[in-house]
This record gives C-alpha cells, structure tokens and sequence, in this order.
C-alpha cells in the first residue's frame, strides 16, 4: 500500500510566510539600532583620535595647525604650508608614511609642481583615505569625486578668526595657541561633523565637499563655523538629500560653512580638551555659537546643548 506524504498547504505556507515577514519586520529595526549605535561609537572615536592628534601636535609646535589656505590663485594649495590640518596632524594619527612623502629637502613654501616627483606626491595624497577621517553612519572608506576626503571639519568660530582652527593664507596668519582659549578648553568646539548634501556625494556639486582633504584650498571642505544668517546662527543639522541642487546656496544646500551630520538627533563634536559629545540639532543658536567661539566669556549650558 503506498502512504501519502503530508505537506504543507497553500494556507499554511502563507501564514508562515507572514510568520517570517512579521519577525523580519521586528528585528530589523533592532539591527538597525545596533548598527548606528556601532556607527556613532566609532565615529566618537575618530574624533577623539583627530582631537589628541591636534593636542599632541600644539604640544610640538606650541600652536594647534591651521585650517589649509589658497595663497594666491592656487587652487587647490601646492605647498604644505598651506595644506589643511588632516595633513599637519597624520604623524600623530599614525599616517607619518604618508606625511613623510614630501622630502625633507622641499621647505614648507615650496611649490611641489617644481620638484621631482612633486605632481605624484600630490596625487598619492590626494587619492589616499584615511579611515579616522570618515564616519561610517555617513559614508565608506574610499575615494569621492576621485579624492580622498574628510567628513569633519575645523572651527572656525562664527567670523573665522575666533575659533581654532583658521585658515591661513599668507605666513602670517593666525595660528590659535590654547592660552588664547579664554573660554576654557572644555567649553569650545576644536572639530566636528560637517553638513553635506547626499546627492552630490560622489558628483562633487556640493561646493563644499569636492576637493581633497589635504589641500582643499581657501574654502569649508575641511572647515565649519557658527554660520551667522538672518540676524542668528545656523545650528548643526541633518544632511540633506536635495537631487541636482549644487549645494552652494545658503539655503538652497548645506550652507556656507553649516556644522551637521548623518547621525539622527544631533552630530559628534570633540572639545579642546579631547572631549567627545553630542550636540543636538535643537540646540539653541547662540548657545552653539557661544560653544564655537573660544574669547567670548561666554557661559556655555551644556544642558542646552546634549
């Protein structure tokens, strides 16, 4: 006598069909959550490197490194003095191979298009990501636009000058020692995420995020600030998604020098004196542009601000 094998019935296969969507359908926001908290660590943790790095490179040159410049045309920057501070810092975040490509016998005003060799020096540099200088939340290692870039920048304070890290283009720019930080180290900003546009990301329209990291010339794409408009500040917000928008207008994009982040509720920021916190992007405007300048006696209420 031959049996009959028992299966499943169209019924039954549907309802565990149902079953398995159901359970996908909770656990994936689970993942999600565990995915973005691993991703807000290590971005927390590449500040904090970057902001020992530029510690550790004030206690060398009594100073902390300026924010890259355009000395006259040259866009981007072809001497390392005007290179951007993810250059100056690369010995203390262990990238001194990298830093040490430039000879020795090439002063810091010399034009490196004028030396052997010079044009691939600046090519590596600029082709070359370094993983601290990315938060994984917003995008991967590699290159953008065909250049390496950073995800955070510099502040500048609200008028580029009353911040940390400044631009410098000429010899005798400014340069920020920690005695100039009258607020206090542990109450001014020394780097953060900077706001970008999504849909430029790898086209470079985003006027401030299409140059390479270090030597992005006179311009936001290693640098952000208190953003003055309409009589306020421009606060940290979440990046944008605008398609075919060039990114270059004040409210069209991400602002001028607009401080912001992938992260949901508010963006990483590492303090002078290391410290790493969330600022949430319902931070009062002058609260954040009280934490971005570092000579206004004013009082900083962190309470506001995570």
């Amino acid at each position: 006598m031959t049996r009959s094998r028992k299966g499943f019935t169209l019924i039954e296969l549907l309802v565990v069909i149902a079953i398995i969507a159901i359970l996908i359908g909770l656990l994936l926001p689970a993942v999600q959550k565990v995915r973005e908290a691993a991703n807000r660590a290590q971005c927390q943790n590449n500040l904090k490197q970057i902001a020992i790095a530029m510690q550790a490179f004030h206690d060398t040159y009594k100073v902390f490194p300026q924010g890259g410049g355009d000395p006259g045309g040259q866009n981007p920057a072809v001497r390392t003095f005007y290179f951007s501070w993810t250059y100056h810092i690369y010995p203390y975040i262990e990238q001194g191979n990298l830093y040490r490509l430039v000879p020795s016998t090439a002063t810091s005003m010399v034009d490196l298009n004028t030396i052997a060799g010079g044009s691939a020096i600046l090519r590596k540099l600029d082709t070359t990501p370094v993983p601290v200088f990315y938060c994984p939340t917003r995008r991967e290692v590699k290159l953008y636009h065909g250049d390496a870039v950073t995800d955070y920048g510099g502040n500048m304070g609200s008028t580029g000058t009353d911040g940390v890290i400044v631009l410098n283009n000429s010899p005798t720019a400014l340069r920020v020692r920690i005695a100039m930080i009258t607020d206090g180290t542990s109450n001014t900003l020394l780097v953060g995420e900077r706001r970008i546009n999504f849909a430029d990301i790898s086209s470079g329209k985003d006027c401030y995020d299409n140059e390479p990291a270090v030597r992005p010339a006179n311009d936001c794409d290693v640098l952000r600030k208190a953003q003055a408009v309409g009589g306020s500040w421009l606060t940290p917000a979440l990046d944008i998604t605008t398609v075919n928008n060039t990114s270059c207008g004040l409210f069209g994009g991400p602002g001028l020098c607009q401080f912001g982040s992938s992260h949901l509720g508010g963006m990483m920021g590492a303090l002078c004196d290391g410290s790493v916190r969330s600022i949430n992007y319902s931070v009062a405007p002058a609260t954040f542009k009280n934490l971005c300048v570092r000579n206004d006696s004013q009082v900083v209420d962190f309470s506001l601000i995570d």
